[in-house]
């Protein structure tokens, strides 16, 4: 038996015990602080419980009345409280009536564990049903994903998720998302962008898609980014850790399989800069121009142009409001000593200022 496999049937036994305890009325306020605190130690404890308990409600031989104190986390994390259940009389708990619970549930999660551990060959469990998440143009919201996960997606934005037995894979089709990840070692988080593929246990880490490069910066914990390469590029593997970012290229700018889309590994980041958005603002911090407008453009209809390419590599620094280009315009034409002009059709043009 591998050692997944030892721990899966471990957290199984724990579930099948704290059910017995929980349904039995015997739980004193200490236990409960204890069975909440099992619940939170990994997602997977959640899930089991949750097997468990829907298995025994599936067997319909008693009713269950689950009245956890106030310490308990819910398993149901969009209510205040567990659903209201029909109420039954209270059953009269003797040993053998405990001893007839923990023999059912122990059949009933052997039944669950042998399809847990010997899937069918070549396929995944499906755990939820793929869900996309998007934001609009001037917005920005945090979703929170089943397995305890939270994913903040900036203006713009659009994620894919699909969660399996094995993997949580997600897949970032557009803009920037902030993901703070649950622990769970049995089950790897995985975003996918493009053929850049970010890969984790537990940890918060920022990804940017952006026009001409993807670029993946670590808050907290252990990232690790790597390629899934096109026909047979090579393929690289870079592990990042607080305060270090990769930067790739899109494979829509590879013009052959030979071109590495690993661009740059970097260090000494201002991740407040970085990760400014969340607070609704636009901090730069020695940033190209180019970027600048086009973190712009992600908020406003109001588009930001650059007539000249010689523009593209102006440096920004500051605080800006995202909604407000207006403004942006006008600053930079002081501090770059640049000149721009609103057209009838919406745009700001840059133009280099005249010698």
């Amino acid at each position: 038996m591998t050692d997944t496999e030892k721990n899966i049937d471990r957290i199984i036994d724990e579930a099948a015990e704290w059910f017995v305890l929980i349904e039995a009325g015997d739980a004193t306020d200490k236990d409960k602080a204890r069975f909440a605190e099992w619940l939170n130690a990994s997602p997977l404890h959640a899930r089991e419980y949750a097997e468990v308990s829907g298995l025994w409600d599936e067997a319909a031989l008693y009713g269950r009345e689950l009245d956890p104190a106030p310490a308990v986390v819910q398993l149901y994390p969009d209510r205040k409280s567990a659903p209201e259940t029909p109420k039954k009389p209270a059953p009269l708990w003797s040993e053998w009536r405990k001893l007839a619970a923990a023999l059912v549930v122990g059949i009933l999660v052997t039944t669950a564990a042998a399809y847990l551990l010997f899937p069918q060959q070549g396929t995944d469990i499906a755990i939820t049903a793929p869900q996309s998440f998007q934001t609009a143009k001037g917005e920005s919201r945090r979703f929170r994903l089943e397995d305890g996960s939270f994913v903040q997606l900036n203006t713009d934005s659009r994620i894919e998720v699909s969660f399996t037995d094995g993997f949580r894979e997600l897949t970032l089709k557009q803009g920037e998302a902030f993901f703070e990840v649950a622990p769970n070692p049995l089950r790897p988080f995985i975003v996918a962008v493009d053929t850049t593929r970010v890969q984790v246990v537990g940890t918060q880490f920022n990804v940017n898609k952006r026009l001409e490069k993807i670029e993946v910066t670590v808050l907290e914990g252990k990232v690790r980014v790597s390629e899934q390469p096109p026909q047979q590029s090579e393929k690289w593997i870079a592990d990042l850790t607080k305060g270090e970012q990769v930067v790739t290229r899109p494979l829509s700018l590879m013009n052959n399989t030979a071109m590495k889309s690993l661009i740059a590994k970097q260090d000494h980041l201002n991740l407040k800069a970085i990760l400014s958005w969340r607070d609704n603002k636009l901090t730069f911090d020695n940033r190209d121009l180019r970027d600048v407008v086009e973190d712009f453009n992600r908020y406003n209809d109001l588009a930001l142009v650059l007539a000249d390419p010689s523009l593209n590599r102006i440096k920004v620094s500051g605080t800006f409001n995202p909604n407000d280009p207006e403004s942006f315009a006008k600053s930079i034409e002081r501090i770059a000593h640049i000149r721009s002009q609103a057209t009838q059709d919406g745009r700001i043009v840059f133009y280099k200022e005249l010698e």
